[in-house]
């Protein structure tokens, strides 16, 4: 298995990024989708401390006035509670909705919007315990020991700073009126706020490119994977050489209908198949075949050769025959001579044929 790692030293190819794309592959960093979310969360209910306070402070002025007539617990209590503090849980809807927003559009920006049922099947590989010991010890459970070990010595130095201001803080809240205390802890949760997130959005941001790194690591191809894409994307040897003589038989096919003016016959089955023939004793041995078509093909056939004055005899058989065992440039075989020889002596006994020239 290390060997195989180490053969992989090849970036891997647009196409199977695609691919691994399609099975919902992608680098995602959930550190930056959660900091995101934080971030929306706290400039909501900061933008919205104000209203937020003021619905609070009904949802209690109506549990205190209600409070008397609280009706026992039921159903009507549920009720009871829900009208109490239904301001408060409208002034709550900006924030869930800026939340859900947030986290949806924080994955969309990393993935593109991927949408697979691929990591859904199961994966009995990841039940290897060596699989499990690999991961246990990877470059990625590193990162995310090391991540932790950064976020608690940040959460360790924001509560020393605050120790530090502690009697700073205390000081201006016991200096201040009643009213003057919920814009003081607005304040204080702002700057605490921005200095957390700050951090924790620098960590996800190095997350980011943690993430990009390590899966292109990981999509890593050998020469011998690079060899294996070509051919699967290319297809067999086989069958693209069969498919390339296809072609280039389609291709001559169609260029030779141009020459069906120059046919002495054009043999019909009567709609489906159309195959043009040309014989002149004097320089060939057998009549040749100049053009032949199915469908389409022979219906182009047919309309010039009724524009070209070329006489058209139905033959079915003949006619398949022809089309089956005769290439394009090709002397038709011996053994069809005696059904093509009639066909032959009516062309010569016609007023004005080109066959003796």
């Amino acid at each position: 298995m290390a060997d195989q790692e180490q053969s992989k030293t090849e970036q891997p190819t647009p196409f199977r990024l695609q691919e691994a794309r399609e099975r919902g592959q992608v680098p995602r960093s959930a550190e930056l989708g959660g900091v995101l979310v934080m971030i929306a969360f706290s400039i909501a209910l900061i933008v919205g401390a104000k209203s937020l306070a003021s619905a609070w402070l009904v949802a209690m002025r109506n549990c205190l006035l209600l409070a008397g007539n609280a009706p026992v617990p039921s159903r009507a209590l549920m009720h009871w509670v829900g009208a109490a503090f239904a301001p408060a849980w409208q002034a709550l809807v900006p924030a869930a909705l800026a939340v859900v927003v947030t986290a949806v559009a924080g994955n969309v920006l990393q993935t593109g919007g991927v949408f697979s049922g691929y990591p859904l099947k199961p994966d009995f590989t990841r039940m290897n315990p060596a699989q499990a010991v690999k991961r246990l010890f990877g470059v990625r459970t590193l990162w995310e020991l090391a991540k932790l070990t950064i976020k608690f010595g940040a959460l360790a130095a924001f509560v020393w700073i605050a120790y530090g201001h502690m009697a700073t803080t205390v000081a201006a809240f016991a200096q201040s009126s009643p009213s003057g205390v919920p814009g003081l802890l607005l304040g204080v949760f702002a700057k605490v706020a921005t200095w957390v997130l700050a951090t924790l959005l620098l960590l996800a941001l190095i997350d980011v490119l943690f993430s990009r790194r390590e899966y292109i690591r990981q999509m890593r191809m050998s020469r011998r994977d690079l060899k294996d894409e070509a051919k699967r994307r290319e297809g067999d040897p086989t069958i693209r050489s069969r498919r390339r003589r296809l072609g280039i038989e389609m291709l001559k096919r169609s260029r030779s209908i141009r020459r069906v003016p120059e046919a002495d016959v054009v043999m019909t089955n009567p709609t489906h198949l159309a195959v043009a023939l040309r014989y002149r004793p004097r320089t060939m041995l057998a009549p040749v075949v100049l053009a032949k078509g199915s469908d389409r093909v022979a219906a182009r056939m047919r309309t010039l050769a009724r524009r070209s004055g070329v006489p058209m005899l139905r033959s079915p058989e003949l006619a398949r025959a022809l089309f089956r065992e005769c290439g394009i440039d090709q002397p038709v075989p011996v053994h069809l001579f005696e059904s093509l020889a009639p066909v032959y002596r009516w062309l010569m006994a016609r007023p004005g044929n080109r066959i003796r020239t």
